[in-house]
Parts: structure tokens; C-alpha cells; sequence
């Protein structure tokens, strides 16, 4: 099986739960991805304003805990981040 790594793109992570963002970070970092991570929809809002032209992916967790998402429908997000690739 041809094992997939990233040629240094950055990536988005958005969890209210620390030890997710950490181990997805730590994860994505050993396949060659640059990451940045948020812990709500405030940060995550801001954090894409600083990097947009940088970011590759934005990968959230979409749940009650999260907090700054407008009426908190995951469709939402997109109208905020510009990005092509949303995974929920």
C-alpha cells in the first residue's frame, strides 16, 4: 500500500477538546503537513483571516461545544472560510 504524505500543506484543525487537536496535530505533522489549530469557532475565524492564503484544508469538529458558528449550522462555516476542502 503506497503510504500518503503531504508535501508541507497547512492545515486547519478546530476542536473544543485539547488532546484531539494535539494528537491530530502531532499526526498530520509525522505525514509531512503544517498545522495550526483552534480551539472554537471565534479563534478558528480568526485564525483563517491570517493565513486564508496559506491554509489547504480546514477540518472541524462540529459540535455543540463548539462555539462561535452562526446558528451553529455546519454550513455556516462555509460562507466564513473559503476554502475547498471541509471535512466534518
Amino acid at each position: 500500500m503506497e503510504e500518503l504524505t503531504g508535501d508541507g500543506e497547512l492545515i486547519l484543525v478546530v476542536d473544543d477538546e485539547a488532546t484531539i487537536r494535539e494528537i491530530t496535530k502531532s499526526s498530520l505533522e509525522a505525514y509531512n503537513y503544517r498545522v495550526l489549530t483552534a480551539s472554537d469557532g471565534v479563534e478558528a475565524v480568526k485564525i483563517y483571516a491570517q493565513y486564508k492564503q496559506e491554509i489547504s484544508v480546514v477540518l472541524l469538529d462540529i459540535d455543540d461545544a463548539i462555539n462561535g458558528w452562526s446558528d451553529r449550522d455546519p454550513h455556516a462555516t462555509k460562507n466564513q472560510f473559503q476554502c475547498q476542502n471541509y471535512f466534518y
